[in-house]
Order: structure tokens, then C-alpha cells, then sequence
């Protein structure tokens, strides 16, 4: 049975590859629920610890397969005060926390 939770990331700060889910978690879906135009360039996911950046746009719906184990980061470039990234996180079973 799969669960799900929504992870919130301040972009006031400049990030480098800032932990959003802990290594050994099963998540096979992230979709982008939030991130303004004005970020898009500027913010993007690491799926996996040595996962290379990955450009984000509002609505964007990743399906992981196999799914990810070895956590999931965000990197922003350039701060965007009072912004956020908002992801809904899809787990295979059991959620690991809430937001």
C-alpha cells in the first residue's frame, strides 16, 4: 500500500544539496505541487546521493523505477525570499514523517 507526504523547502537560501529524504526510504514518486516561475531556473532535485540535478517546473511528476534508496536533495542556486518548493512524496509502504 503506498502512503504519502508533502515536504516543504524554504528558497530564501542558497542550498547545496540539502537532505529532503533520508537514505534506505523506498520512493518511487515525487510531483512538484509548488514552485513559482520566478525559481524555476534556479532550483532543482538529486535523486540519490551521486544523482545529478534535475530541472524543476510546477506540476512536474517524477515516477522512480526502481525506486530510490538513497535519499533525494534540492540544490538552490539563488535565493528567492518568502518562496518554497513544495513536493508530495509517494512511499511503497509507510511514511517516514510529516510536514
Amino acid at each position: 500500500m503506498a502512503s504519502y507526504s508533502k515536504k516543504i523547502v524554504p528558497l530564501d537560501v542558497v542550498l547545496n544539496r540539502k537532505p529532503v529524504l533520508d537514505t534506505g526510504v523506498a520512493l518511487p514518486d515525487v510531483t512538484v505541487l509548488r514552485l513559482s516561475l520566478a525559481a524555476e531556473n534556479d532550483v532543482f532535485l538529486h535523486f540519490g546521493e551521486s544523482g545529478d540535478p534535475v530541472d524543476l517546473s510546477q506540476g512536474y511528476a517524477f515516477h522512480i523505477t526502481p525506486p530510490e534508496l538513497t535519499g533525494l536533495y534540492v540544490t538552490v542556486t539563488v535565493p528567492h525570499p518568502g518562496e518554497s518548493l513544495r513536493l508530495l512524496l509517494g512511499y511503497t509502504s509507510g511514511s517516514p514523517s510529516r510536514e
